[in-house]
């Protein structure tokens, strides 16, 4: 058992591993990396299948001249990663263009026109971002246009590989030694240019691989823990002028202290989001390349605006979908969605996963194809639920936690069938419980230290989720519902010898009994104008038998 104390947290010894060890954390040495998730963790590993070839090869492109051709995807980790490539080209000398598909227009993954683009650019070398492990097609047509290609991706890889002079994707490793974003990917590229050259290590770009790691939901343990924890402490008061108007426009006036794993999902992720969700993407790339203070303003300005637009959108489409997944008993709940941009439709589908605890596929037809986009829970591999029937797919990728296809319309029961009875072989997994606490605690285990140590287990994300407590008969005062609609619910939580503020969001008509009450929660950390703010956020709350 480890010690906790040992580590300075006043809280109790199995209390303290329990939540350690269900983070698979059961000695001291692994407790001392998760805690400190050192930057030397990063230095010290750039090891990735082809990652030399594709080092000497842009070296070689920048030494000769060559123009290089940067694709990257039109989501936060691939504008992101693109954006780390392209700063570190430029920053040895090498001219770059880069390729941000249109979602609607182009589709997702490496096209043919993007490739014929890139040759009447005189590109020589083209470097894929988050994407590219499928692009049988296209990187023949490069190959045959004279264009060596270099992919770098993190999704799964099924049939064929690409003609590539390195494909640098984790998932070749066997095992898989980290579970890399695509901004991830594309660090670690970067970071081995840099090496090779007896550079110095490329802290400055640390955020947007954190940023991307975390919009892209990858897990929060071992090297991504570092890159996400690293990452955000240099966020803060990065030098990178358009991230740095980014983070400020991102705050608004309701987010002050340190940047955390929370603000980067829900602040900064969706702006740089919403313009491929909705439209052109371009705005979001231009805000992590600008370098100019008042460019980067306008930029930042306009992207808020095609944010709240993109809610809007979300709002409405929700409204919608909320009423057909009541009724569905199906291990994959699958919906229509039409009359909405296509980028809404991963967004309604993750939230889809966070009301039901169920994977999720939302479709949209058109012109007599289905264009779908899949989420899942943490314990279905969605990928592997759709790869029975790719055969039939026009276009198919994505990972375990996220995936994407389009089949003509004939087709999508057969897919849908399929995906749900591959599941089926597995319910246990599927029907756990959402919300289950890690810990239930006593009163007196309330303590600011018990906050402290929370705050020791950030960043959270996926395989780092965080801590949910479970307390019984415990006694509440100062109630009352707030909110427009007075939808959430505020109380006080008696102590011994004081009281601790809750809020419970949707928890407004919620009946409370007379007494005493058993709460579901987590602990929160709140910094309000420079003050640090301890309270319990409710996740569930039930009068006491």
């Amino acid at each position: 058992m480890i010690d906790i104390k040992s580590f300075g947290f006043n809280i109790p010894n199995n209390l303290g591993n329990t939540l350690l060890e269900k983070r698979g954390i059961y000695d001291k040495n692994t407790a001392k990396k998760f805690f400190l998730s050192s930057i030397s963790e990063i230095k010290e590993n750039i090891s990735l299948p082809s990652i030399s070839l594709a080092t000497e090869r842009v070296i070689k492109a920048v030494n000769n001249n060559q123009i290089i051709g940067i694709f990257g995807d039109f989501d936060a980790d691939g504008l992101t990663g693109t954006a780390i490539i392209t700063r570190s080209i430029k920053k040895i000398g090498g001219k770059v263009i880069t390729y941000i598909p249109d979602r609607e227009r182009d589709g997702h993954g490496l096209s043919k026109e993007a490739v014929k683009s890139f040759h009447q650019a005189n590109v020589q070398l083209i470097i894929t971002v988050d994407t590219g492990s499928t692009a049988i097609e296209e990187t023949k047509l490069a190959e045959t246009l004279g264009i060596d290609t270099i992919i770098t991706d993190h999704h799964v890889l099924t049939g064929n590989l690409p003609s590539a002079i390195a494909l640098v994707n984790p998932m070749l490793d066997d095992p898989v030694k980290c579970e890399y974003s695509g901004s991830g990917v594309a660090f670690k590229l970067a970071q081995a240019i840099y090496d090779k050259l007896n550079l110095d290590f490329p802290t400055e770009l640390l955020p947007l691989a954190a940023i991307g790691t975390i919009a892209d939901s990858s897990p929060l343990t071992g090297e991504n823990r570092c890159i996400v924890k690293n990452g955000l402490d240099i966020l803060g008061n990065t030098n990178l002028v358009g991230l740095k108007n980014l983070l400020e426009i991102s705050k608004g006036n309701k987010f002050y202290g340190k940047p955390n794993s929370e603000f980067v999902s829900f602040q900064i992720a969706p702006r740089l989001n919403a313009p491929g969700r909705i439209g052109d993407p371009e705005p979001a790339l231009q805000i992590l390349l600008n370098d100019n203070h008042f460019d980067s303003i306008t930029i930042s300005e306009r992207l808020d605006v095609i944010n709240q637009k993109r809610r809007e959108y979300s709002a409405s489409a929700w409204e919608l979908v909320s009423k057909q997944i009541l009724n569905q008993n199906k291990h994959i709940i699958s919906v229509e969605l039409p009359k909405v941009p296509l980028g809404i439709l991963g967004p309604i589908a993750g939230r889809i996963v966070e009301t039901t605890g169920k994977p999720a596929i939302v479709y949209q037809k058109s012109d007599g194809f289905i264009k779908a986009s899949c989420r899942s829970n943490e314990y279905t591999d969605i990928h592997k639920c759709l790869e029975e029937t790719s055969n039939l797919m026009i276009r198919f990728g994505g990972h375990a936690a996220a995936a994407g296809f389009s089949v003509h319309n004939e087709h999508l029961e057969i897919v849908l069938d399929a995906a749900n009875k591959y599941v089926e072989k597995k319910p246990s997994k599927v029907t756990k419980k959402l919300n289950q606490p890690d810990a239930e605690i006593l009163i007196k285990h309330l303590t600011p230290d018990l906050w402290k140590f929370i705050r020791s287990m950030e960043p959270y994300g996926k395989s780092n989720p965080e801590p949910i407590f479970f307390i019984k008969e415990v006694q509440i005062t100062n109630i009352k519902t707030v909110g427009l609609d007075k939808n959430h619910l505020k109380l006080n939580l008696l102590t011994e010898n004081s009281s601790i503020e809750c809020i419970g969001f949707g928890l407004g008509k919620k009946p409370l009994g007379n007494s005493y009450v058993d709460i579901t929660f987590k602990l929160s950390t709140k910094n309000w104008r420079g003050k640090i703010k301890e309270q319990i956020e409710i996740i569930d709350i039930n009068p006491s038998n």
